[in-house]
């Protein structure tokens, strides 16, 4: 095997190139999770340095990444809470991996010319656009950088005789930062073993004990991820389905992705699961076994006739096996940014068959990669517009499978926040069609109804979303405000109470009891709820505070009198 250290133009070329296509990604705003990651994120508005313990402590939409968070907080401190610098960062670190992603794939196969050609086709492809267009993602980004840097050190290591010194201190070290930035960078234990393989190390009690360290940070990690998603609720879609059933849509996945990265049409922000009409796992997914089986057949044919691409294909096996949902994790059979790392290990393996071809027809081998480089960056670009806000992103995903209940629920939002609650009841009333157990659906329908007049049909929805989930305050805060609209105080105080049960910390639900008590006449005994509503933070108007300050003087003197 022959080993390039020679530096040389092509990994600045692959950043540069990569980034191209995503360009259209700057005009995008927020969209999905955005606002939880960045607007609504508390962490982001900690300020340094108090931001480095609040990103450590603190739970980002069931996941818990620190170095994402301080991330997105740089760039908040940058550029303030606009999505402009956010999108910057992304595309920056897309180049950096593409920078990377070739210098592994040139390291290892040793041909330049083709590790450049395979990098811009997993740099350029439209599955990509999931991760770099979405600020979201950012911890895609960031593990996948960590995580190549710690690999390059880890060879570095073995090619330096795998003497514990610098290269091996360095690699642990970037592995913690990308298992810090996402939970899936466990998956780069095995890729050491793999890599072990590659560069011809033997299995020995030394190269077991250094991954030792590995091992141990990575189970860690995956049980905190792992512990995280179950108490956030994000492992729910297969948990009734036995094993045969799960490794039935984890080769469901294997095949969707081998499709999409051959022909990406058809890409969507969510694949829901594929069910059969009456239920149960439809015969398309008993079907991807057969499919999951001849393409395994095919990987093994094409490892055994090139070292470099068993690599590349075991390097991809090994880090999207994660996220097969075998553990199911979320509501979809699959994602595009499950890619992002998994494709780069195809990259490795298709440097292997482009450097086959541009030594037998250097000409045609070099005009197909560049067409499919062009066409792929096309669909990137055009893709991106698919991001570009809030309805923009949910009409997309609704054009391609009108049955995502989330996306109705979303762009019924989106359209509300335009001024068309015709069309936000619309969307609702379709994703409480779809899932009548969708709590959040209730409760957005109840919204618009409740600020268009429709109090009774409002309140019957409130009602509906805290029976089916009474876990999540802002029902009942909600609710509270209806049923104050409806002259209920009595109940409205009992909403707001238990409101503020379930979030201590929850500033507008002890303003809103504060006035309720007052609406009741007991203004003097809904102070100290005004003023813990001002101390957490809440805009108390200084004419609300001296009004129920009034009341208390005057019932203590009426008290003294």
């Amino acid at each position: 095997m022959q080993v390039t250290r020679r530096r040389d133009p092509f990994a600045a070329v692959a950043a540069l190139v990569a980034v191209v296509p995503f360009l259209p990604a700057l005009r995008n705003g927020f969209v999905w999770d955005d606002g939880l990651y960045v607007g609504a994120n508390p962490v982001l508005r900690a300020g340094w340095p108090s931001v480095v313990p609040a990103a450590f402590g603190a739970l980002t939409v069931g996941n818990w990444h620190p170095v994402t968070l301080l991330s997105l907080a740089l760039d908040n401190a940058i550029g303030g809470p606009g999505p402009f610098v956010f999108h910057v960062t992304n595309l920056l670190l897309h180049g950096v991996n593409a920078a990377l992603a070739y210098r592994l794939a040139a390291r290892l196969g040793g041909h330049r010319s083709a590790a450049v050609c395979a990098t811009l086709l997993w740099a350029v492809h439209p599955l990509r656009v999931e991760s770099v267009a979405w600020i979201a993602e950012r911890k895609d980004l960031l593990y996948v950088a960590f995580f190549l840097l710690a690999l390059l050190a880890y060879v570095r290591h073995v090619e330096g005789g795998g003497r514990i010194g610098r290269a091996y201190a360095v690699a642990l070290g970037l592995f913690a930062a990308s298992a810090l930035s996402k939970a899936m960078a466990v998956s780069l234990v095995p890729v050491l073993f793999l890599t072990d393989w590659y560069l011809g190390r033997g299995l020995d009690r030394r190269s077991l004990a250094e991954k030792i360290p590995f091992a141990l940070g990575g189970l860690s990690v995956g049980s905190v991820a792992i512990v995280v998603q179950h108490s956030a609720g994000a492992l729910p879609e297969l948990a009734g389905l036995g094993v045969a059933s799960r490794l039935a849509y984890a080769c469901y996945g294997i095949v969707h992705y081998a499709l999409t990265t051959v022909a990406p049409r058809g890409l969507a922000g969510m694949y829901r699961y594929p069910t059969a009409p009456a239920g149960g796992i439809p015969t398309a997914v008993w079907g991807s076994v057969v499919a999951a089986a001849v393409l395994g057949a095919l990987a093994v044919w094409a490892g055994r006739r090139s070292r470099v691409a068993a690599y590349g294909l075991g390097f991809a096996v090994t880090t999207i096996a994660l996220v097969l949902q075998i553990l199911p994790v979320g509501d979809a059979v699959a994602a595009d940014r499950y890619t992002y790392l998994p494709s780069i290990g195809l990259a490795t393996a298709l440097a292997a068959a482009i450097a086959w071809a541009l030594a037998r027809w250097p000409r045609m081998a070099s005009a197909t990669v560049a067409a499919a480089v062009l066409a792929l960056a096309t669909g990137s670009w055009i893709r991106c517009g698919a991001w570009r806000d809030e309805m923009t992103f949910w009409t997309d995903v609704l054009a391609k499978d009108p049955s995502v209940t989330i996306a109705h629920q979303n762009l019924g939002v989106a359209l509300d926040d335009r001024g068309d609650p015709a069309g936000a009841l619309f969307h609702f009333d379709a994703a409480i069609r779809l899932n009548p157990r969708f709590a959040e659906a209730w409760w957005a329908r109840a919204n618009v109804r409740a600020a268009h007049g429709n109090l009774p049909g409002a309140l019957d929805d409130y009602a509906e979303a805290v029976r089916l989930d009474p876990a999540v305050p802002k029902y009942w805060l909600n609710r509270a405000l209806a049923l104050g609209d409806a002259g209920r105080w009595d109940d409205t105080l009992a909403a707001l109470t238990e409101a503020i049960r379930l979030d201590p910390q929850f500033a507008e639900a002890y303003l809103n009891r504060g006035l309720a008590l007052e609406q009741m006449g007991r203004a003097a005994e809904g102070l100290p709820d005004v003023l813990r509503a001002s101390y957490l933070g809440y805009p108390v108007e200084p004419a609300v505070l001296a009004r129920f300050n009034a009341a208390r003087d005057g019932a203590q003197g009426s008290s003294a009198r």
